[in-house]
């Protein structure tokens, strides 16, 4: 994997979509292999619904799920290679 994107979410169901969508339109422009890694922080809109909607069928894409809502901070700066996949 040349690139791992890590995108913090909280309540992006509006905007979810449309982001990934221009992140792909971009990378497959190129030659690089890249995973798209979605930490959903306890949302309570239809966050999780889409991350999982987008996660299906695509090898490329992983979708974490936070119990209790932890903040942007812990969100973005937790470790979480290596991944099991």
């Amino acid at each position: 994997m040349d690139i791992s994107i890590i995108i913090a979410c909280y309540n992006g169901a509006d905007i979810l979509e449309k982001g990934v969508s221009k992140i792909d339109g971009v990378l497959s422009k190129t030659n690089y292999t890249y995973e798209i890694i979605f930490v959903d922080d306890k949302s309570t809109d239809n966050t999780q619904k889409i991350i999982k909607d987008l996660v299906e069928g695509h090898k490329n894409r992983i979708a974490l799920f936070h119990t209790v809502n932890e903040g942007r901070g812990k969100t973005v700066s937790k470790l979480y290679i290596p991944l099991v996949r």
